[in-house]
């Protein structure tokens, strides 16, 4: 096989003497836009696939020692950092694998040997190799460290196999762009031989990558239904309250101090004004939807911007510098897609409700930095938009006279408002959409984007990150404790005046 056209900046460079690093995102980026043809029926597994599918395995074994990736990982980081490899087992186990490669295709068998060639084959061959036996070869970068050392010990490419159940076709457009779009059902972890060939633990609910959208329905069932009950249990809670469930939460709004405390109050208000207005409850179609007008949004990028141009990997030995980098490119490669989320998603309730959810300031530490920044991002703009023309909009603001809270937790608590102008929110979505992408694009922005602060986006992955969709409202603690709070007092009042009146009345007696 003439090799592929390899990644620039640091591939070219691997060898034994070189230190391990980071080189090898480079190479996964490129795999994940590279294009792989899926046919409608496929072939059994024959021997040769077979053996390939063990030296996969043999080869992951070498580094992973046995132990499986993780779907919190940032750029494949491994944490299992009491895992010793030894090298000359892995240089074993990368021979072996090319070898029976190179059994499969001529243009394999002309190359010698090299970790460079080896690399390519397992990211770019091997996914197309599979892909007629109706396997998915899902190519991450992993690494780990020796103890509390920030330099990578190792650093290799795993190779998750899935199996694909079917595959749907259809038209659609996002974002002015039309694509025939092909949808994957996995089933999950390959079978050879009657036996999984790996676990599901690093497979995402939903992602893009070979330019396809993946679904693996096993754990979008799951989170469906968590999500159900989760709603469900709110609409209870709410209703326990009313009338004036909004005015407690409001009035406790009011009564908060800090930035911190008004975010996670006004969170609340919006939770509670959304789900009063939905009228309809999601339907399991609709919360896959959420998620194939997510992933779409990353089949549409790659239309329009090559994200590596836009952030180039930063190629380091160190861990830390490498969880930054990869962190804020992550964060940048979700902004759209989200924003794709909220503006096609069918059940705009449910896209809202999400994105709330992921506003609380707790949010980072019980779902990871990714999506919650990225979503805090877009609130950001959304909210300095709004404030330009509140009344376009139909949001309130009280000025610094009349409240102690601030404009973005006041637009946050009556984000409902859009459930009713669907196209004035499709017009803010486009707003936000197109300055994030002038951000990547525009040469004169390459500062502000490589040096976000916090609050600011970051980032970039393979398009095989999981969103969080509406696993979010599952997540985080929509306690609305104010209301529960209310109900305490309310049942301690109660109490004293049942007790008072016993009282009275034996009195009396």
């Amino acid at each position: 096989m003439p090799r592929e056209s390899g990644p620039q900046g640091g591939i070219s460079q691997i060898n034994k003497e070189k230190p391990a690093d980071n080189s090898l995102v480079v190479l996964t980026y490129e795999a994940s836009h590279y294009p792989v043809e899926y046919p409608v029926i496929f072939e059994p597994l024959s021997p040769e696939a077979k053996s390939i599918i063990a030296s996969v395995q043999d080869y992951q074994t070498a580094f992973l020692g046995g132990s499986s990736l993780s779907t919190d990982m940032i750029g494949g980081l491994s944490q299992q950092t009491t895992i010793s490899p030894n090298p000359e087992n892995i240089q074993k186990a990368k021979e072996n694998l090319w070898q029976n490669l190179q059994k499969i295709d001529s243009g394999l068998s002309a190359q010698q040997f090299s970790d460079t060639e080896f690399y390519h084959a397992v990211a770019l061959f091997l996914p197309k190799y599979l892909a007629k036996f109706g396997i998915l070869a899902r190519p991450n970068f992993v690494a780990h460290t020796l103890n509390s050392s920030d330099n990578f010990n190792i650093s290799e490419l795993a190779v998750g196999l899935f199996q694909i159940e079917k595959m749907e076709q259809n038209y659609t457009e996002q974002w002015g762009k039309k694509l025939l779009r092909h949808i994957l059902y996995l089933q999950g972890p390959a079978i050879v031989d009657g036996k999984p060939v790996n676990d599901d633990n690093g497979l995402p609910l939903a992602f893009a990558l070979f330019g396809k959208v993946f679904l693996y329905e096993k754990k979008i069932q799951n989170d469906f239904d968590a999500s159900i009950n989760t709603i469900a249990r709110l609409k209870l809670e709410i209703a326990e309250h009313e009338p004036g469930a909004v005015q407690i939460l409001e009035r406790n709004l009011g009564e908060s101090s800090s930035s911190e405390e008004q975010w996670s109050k006004s969170v609340e208000i919006a939770t509670v004004k959304i789900i009063k207005k939905i009228k309809k409850d999601p339907e399991y179609k609709d919360h896959k939807e959420y998620y194939i007008a997510h992933e779409t949004g990353h089949l549409v990028d790659n239309m329009v911007f090559d994200i590596e141009k836009a952030l180039p990997t930063k190629i380091t030995s160190s861990k830390s510098e490498h969880e930054v980098d990869e962190e804020n490119r992550r964060i940048h490669n979700e902004i759209d897609a989200i924003i794709s989320a909220l503006r096609y998603a069918p059940h705009r309730g449910l896209s809202l409700l999400d994105f709330v959810s992921s506003l609380k300031p707790e949010a980072i530490l019980q779902n990871g930095p990714i999506y919650p920044k990225a979503k805090r991002w877009i609130m950001d703009q959304m909210a300095i938009i709004i404030s330009g023309d509140p009344n376009l909009y139909g949001i309130q603001l009280k000025d610094k006279s009349r409240t102690s809270v601030g404009k973005e937790p006041q637009i946050i608590s009556q984000l409902d408002v859009f459930l009713d102008q669907p196209q004035i929110f499709e017009d803010l979505c486009t707003k936000i959409r197109n300055l994030h992408i002038n951000l990547l694009t525009s040469p004169n922005n390459r500062d502000d984007k490589n040096n976000f602060p916090e609050q600011e986006p970051a980032s970039i992955l393979h398009r095989i990150g999981k969103p969080a969709a509406v696993a979010a409202i599952t997540g985080v603690a929509l306690v609305l404790e104010a209301l529960r709070r209310r109900k305490r007092d309310v049942a301690k009042e109660e109490f004293e005046r049942r007790k008072n009146e016993r009282k009275q009345n034996k009195s009396k007696k």
